[in-house]
């Protein structure tokens, strides 16, 4: 299986927006290593594998948004088109063919 481009800087526009915790920002990043992580090794023909872990993803960055709001921030424009373009490329990366949609279909931000 091939490994994930390693060249390809997860979350960069969030990291560069001081209006984002670079904490949360971390929690957000674990969670897209460990998501390449494990499409690194599963069968990529599993579809319904793949879209449990990314319900999984998905749902761990909905917990996240309390965090945020706590914080004077939250999950919103920049964050949600940072989230959603990082997971497109990694989803072509991949080649696996789930419409982002789908693949976000437990979002709650």
């Amino acid at each position: 299986m091939d490994k994930f481009d390693d060249r390809y800087v997860l979350l960069q526009a969030m990291y560069e927006d001081g209006y984002y915790p670079y904490y949360l920002v971390d929690k957000i990043k674990w969670q897209f290593i460990h998501l390449i992580e494990f499409l690194e090794e599963v069968d990529l023909k599993d579809k319904a594998a793949i879209q449990n872990r990314l319900d999984e993803f998905t749902m761990f960055i909905n917990n996240l948004q309390q965090e945020f709001w706590d914080q004077g921030s939250e999950i919103e424009t920049v964050a949600r088109e940072c989230i959603i373009s990082n997971l497109e490329y990694i989803l072509q990366w991949f080649k696996v063919k789930i419409p982002i949609d789908v693949a976000l279909q437990e979002r709650e931000w």
